[in-house]
């Protein structure tokens, strides 16, 4: 039996200004609700956290951030603990 390889998607948070629909804030919001076991395995990467509504999106919803230009060490870390496998809790899939 093949292992099926980790899927990673990489989102911009520009997407908005470049006439997309759904800004990376968006997009998160739309998968965690899909997939709810998606929650706490996706990281947001923004120049400006800082931003007031930037910041009050984060204050309601839980999301690791890395703020650009951020550190390849720090997001490799991260990944590796994303991507490792979880334990099925009693009653899903």
């Amino acid at each position: 039996m093949n292992a099926r390889p980790p899927t990673v998607l990489v989102v911009d948070d520009d997407a908005t200004r470049a006439g997309q629909r759904l800004s990376g804030l968006a997009l998160y919001l739309v998968i965690v609700n899909r997939w709810p076991a998606l929650d706490g395995r996706i990281a947001i990467m923004t120049a400006d956290p800082d931003a007031a509504d930037v910041r009050r999106w984060f204050q309601l919803n839980r999301c690791p951030v890395f703020r650009k230009p951020f550190r390849v060490d720090l997001l490799a870390g991260w990944l590796a603990a994303a991507l490792r496998p979880t334990r099925r809790r009693v009653g899903e899939g």
